[in-house]
């Protein structure tokens, strides 16, 4: 989400791994869906 345009619309930027916009789009809050992410640490021994 890159800004609030009114109450429920929100300006939304999408874009590829390097960062480069490819769209931005006005959605509806309706029309979101909320992601978590998780940073997962592994406990694995590295052989040297």
């Amino acid at each position: 989400v890159v800004e609030i345009l009114a109450p429920d619309v929100y300006e939304v930027e999408f874009s590829d791994d390097e960062g480069q916009t490819y769209a931005m789009k006005a959605l509806k809050a309706h029309q979101l869906m909320v992601l978590h992410y998780k940073l997962k640490l592994h406990n694995r021994k590295i052989k040297s």
